[in-house]
């Protein structure tokens, strides 16, 4: 049996050393900055008016620091990379920092995505810009005063790793019925599409205009599979293909980009991580994966497993059997 959490890690190393291919060690990256969604947020949404916080039980029930605001069980993808590159977590930039920042931080924010609009009918979060403009800042405020010139700032920059797992919060809003009237963006998904990468591309050239060379960003996962989409426009208990056929159409545009951006970007490179195809297999084939169930969530949600976990009730047993925690969100395995 192949274990997800391995195959995840595995494939994204290998991404990583690809983009590193000058070096002759994968500790070579002095850094590791995280921007996001709630797949990566380590904690910054205690830190915000809203209601999308998990700062509870039983989310963090098999985390060393208990419940900290991490969207799962135990620890994200964020945290795996991290370990496999000797880093310590990337501090959340909300709160409070025991240590400096010059090995990272993670400024992912559960709900938000790459518009400014998504995820804020529950509260406040960051959307990429936001998260890109307090990088700046940790630049202009924290990084600067670290360096002896502006020389070695730009090379433990080009040297930092730039991890990046959003977008599935505004496909998620794209298919609510009252998405084109509150946006005035067309309801088509090849339009919403290419809108889509559209800012992406600016939050891309953005980064890079600040320093950031190595970025490695995570596909936009199978969300036709998700306990939530199944429910809410599902007719059975099997993945919503329409779904799934948007996302593969805008990750096909977004490797597209990437590539284009690191043959213009002088020294950039921008990496594209198959987390859609690794996902979708071991929804689709759990058996493989030594999953038992790739169903439904493992701890019992709110609204009829379209929500979060209810707070405190027990989870599932088994966790590591389970591809999903919550009704979107995957186990730490």
């Amino acid at each position: 049996m192949r274990n997800l959490q391995a195959i995840l890690i595995f494939s994204f190393m290998f991404f990583y050393s690809y983009i590193f291919v000058e070096s002759r060690e994968l500790s070579s990256a002095p850094a590791l900055y995280l921007f996001g969604d709630s797949l990566l947020d380590g904690g910054n949404n205690n830190h915000l008016p809203t209601i999308a916080r998990v700062n509870y039980l039983p989310y963090g029930n098999n985390f060393p620091q208990g419940s900290t605001g991490r969207f799962t069980n135990g620890k994200t993808v964020g945290d795996f990379i991290a370990e496999s590159l000797g880093l310590p977590y990337p501090p959340i930039y909300l709160g409070r920092r025991e240590r400096g920042v010059l090995t990272g931080l993670n400024y992912a924010s559960g709900t938000c995505g790459v518009f400014e609009y998504t995820g804020k009918k529950v509260g406040g979060c960051l959307s990429l810009n936001d998260q890109v403009n307090m990088f700046n800042m940790t630049i202009e405020k924290e990084l600067k005063g670290k360096f002896k010139n502006e020389e070695e700032l730009s090379d433990y920059l080009a040297k930092s790793l730039f991890v990046m797992y959003t977008g599935n919060n505004d496909y998620f809003y794209y298919l609510e019925a009252n998405y084109s009237k509150s946006t005035g963006i067309p309801k088509d998904h090849q339009q919403f599409s290419d809108v889509l990468l559209d800012q992406f591309y600016y939050e891309f050239q953005k980064l890079y205009s600040l320093g950031a060379r190595k970025l490695a960003i995570f596909e936009i996962g199978p969300l036709g599979c998700t306990p939530q989409a199944i429910k809410t426009y599902g007719t059975g208990d099997g993945c919503v293909e329409d779904i799934n056929q948007m996302v593969t159409y805008f990750n096909g545009k977004l490797k597209i980009m990437l590539s284009n951006l690191t043959s213009t970007l002088q020294g950039s490179s921008f990496v594209l991580n198959p987390a859609y195809s690794l996902s979708y297999d071991a929804i689709k084939n759990p058996t493989k994966y030594d999953l038992t169930d790739s169903r439904k969530p493992c701890c019992i949600t709110w609204g009829n497993m379209t929500l979060t976990c209810i707070p405190f009730l027990p989870p599932c047993r088994d966790h590591q059997k389970h591809f999903f925690w919550d009704s979107v969100h995957p186990t730490e395995v």
